[in-house]
This record gives structure tokens, sequence and C-alpha cells, in this order.
């Protein structure tokens, strides 16, 4: 966690007035306390459950399309809850679902157009892009297939890791990569006991996270037909990255040494090349 929020231009963003530190920062934080969850056998309280859905939509609230990322709580351990919290789970996934559907479609339906990004190039019409979706919609879901694994490449958001937007793409952005994929399989515990129907439903719940960014850009920001998606920035991605991250790491790696002592290493080696590159960047500006 502390390797996706010492990304580079994670930490430049946080720096700008923007709203992407806050989703990252709570999604993560909501996540974490999710993993706490497997540290022990022990029943899972209400409170528990309600810390992890309050933390994650407070996180979700600048940009509502990230609440897949509650997907995984409704395949929590059944042996570990009662009926009540099972009850209650159900309930607050179908109250969050509708509520959130009411919110992104109710502008859609009402007034199209006032969805529309006038910054996108081309003809730009959110009904007829909804309409041009339903006509073949296993083409659409292929373009997102495509798009998705053009994104995710490390040619692609690999290298935006030292994105600094107004000030210049940095250089050395492989050692970022190299860190997050590293602490991803080192910051590991012998007893973790996190279940395959847990990984599978993070993964579900980040990609489904993706497709809804994607699908938002698409309609308001892409021209109408397009074979591919425009506007979606790298920094959309960066709340995914830690559950998608954890969830295809394998379990027990050993290392030698203290773990906190490895990912300390890590997190301060994910500084070095971005104070490099912002005094270089920064010094050309002038």
């Amino acid at each position: 966690f502390a390797a996706v929020g010492m990304i580079p231009s994670m930490v430049f963003l946080a720096s700008a007035y923007n709203y992407d530190y806050w989703i990252v920062g709570w999604t993560l934080l909501g996540f974490a306390k999710y993993l706490a969850l497997y540290e022990n056998d022990e029943p899972i309280t209400t409170r528990q459950l309600a810390d992890i859905i309050v933390t994650i939509i407070i996180g979700i609230l600048p940009k509502i399309v990230y609440f897949p990322l509650l997907f995984p709580l409704l395949f929590l351990p059944k042996e570990r809850l009662n009926k009540r919290q099972k009850v209650v789970i159900r309930v607050c996934a179908i109250m969050v679902v509708l509520g959130i559907c009411a919110v992104l479609l109710a502008p859609i339906v009402t007034n199209p157009q006032a969805y529309a990004d006038t910054r996108g190039e081309g003809v730009i019409s959110t009904s007829g892009q909804i309409s041009y979706i339903m006509s073949d919609p296993l083409r659409y879901i292929k373009l997102l297939f495509i798009f998705g694994f053009e994104y995710f490449s490390a040619s692609v958001l690999g290298t935006k890791l030292q994105f600094f937007y107004y000030v210049g793409q940095g250089k050395c952005w492989g050692i970022s990569l190299v860190i997050l994929v590293m602490a991803a399989f080192l910051d590991r515990d012998e007893e973790h006991k996190m279940t395959v129907g847990a990984r599978i439903a993070v993964i579900v719940g980040a990609i489904g996270a993706y497709a809804l960014a994607a699908t938002a850009m698409y309609l308001a920001f892409t021209e109408v037909g397009s074979d591919t998606i425009l506007g979606v920035q790298s920094r959309y991605a960066y709340p995914l990255l830690a559950p998608l991250l954890y969830a295809i790491a394998p379990d027990k790696v050993r290392i030698t040494g203290k773990k906190e002592n490895w990912m300390v290493a890590l997190v301060l080696l994910m500084s070095l090349p971005m104070i490099w590159n912002l005094n270089t960047l920064s010094v050309a500006l002038y």
C-alpha cells in the first residue's frame, strides 16, 4: 500500500488541487481493513463491516464508478458471519447499486447532452454512443478488453508512473514498476488465509471499476462509434493497483530478514527517481 501511495505521479497529484489523492487514500484504507479480516479466524463483527463499507464509500464519492470495489464484501467467509450480517451486506449492496445507478443514469436519461464533455474530439453524443453500444454489446465488450490490455500494459501505465503532467515525463519509470511488483510479492504473511474465491472477487471488482470508468469516458468524451476509448488517464488506475496486485501475487514468498526493512527499502527506492526527475524537469522550465 505504501508503494502505491509513493508512486511518483501519485505524489505529484497529491501536491495539487484534485480529488485523486482522496480516492486512492480512502479506498486503500478500506481495502487494507478488508484484508485485515483474513488475519485471524475470529467472527467478523458488524462494526468491522460497517467500518470497511463507510471507508470505501467515502473514498469513491468523488468518482462513483469505483463502487465495484465493494464487490469482494459479498464473498466474505460465511462461517464467520451471522445471519443478520449476511442480510445487512446484501441489503447494503442492493441499495448502493440502485442508488449509484440512479445517480449515473438520471442525467443521461433526462438530459443526455449535458453529460457530454465538450473537450472531446469529433461528434460527442451520449445517447448516440449508448445506441451504438446496445446495437452490438459484444463488440463493445471486446473493445473494453483490447483497450484494457493496452491501458494496463507496462508501455502505457508503466511509463505514466513517472509522469508529472504539466512539468513533463520523467525517466526510469521501470524502477517504479519493478518496486510495485516486488512489494506485492514480498508483503505477505506466512499465515495469510485469503481464499481463491476472495481473490477472484477482488479481481472482478477491480475490473468492474475499470470497465465503468472507461465506459464513462466512452460515453462522454469519445466520438460515436470510435474503435478506441479516449480520455482514460493513468491516474484512474491507481485505486485499482493495490487490489489487483495483491490478488494476483502468490503467497508464501520466502524472504530473509525482517519484512518491514524490505518494505522501507522499497519505498525509499521508489522516491529516488522521483526526486531526480522532478529536479531535472523543474530546472528545465527555467
